[in-house]
């Protein structure tokens, strides 16, 4: 399952600082670009805030 990139609030940053961090190639996930769209995984943001599905 894929999330919005503008769910990075779970990073404690904002939608543009998400966006500017996804432009430069700093975002903390791999980013699937989807046509206009950017989404991560959503088992990529939860191994990266140390937790677990449920």
């Amino acid at each position: 399952m894929a999330i919005d990139v503008s769910t990075a609030e779970a990073f404690g940053v904002g939608g543009t600082l998400a966006y500017r961090l996804v432009r430069d190639g700093e975002f903390p996930v791999s980013v699937i670009r989807a046509g206009n769209k950017l989404r991560v995984r959503t088992a990529d943001v939860w191994e990266a805030l140390g937790v677990g599905p449920g």
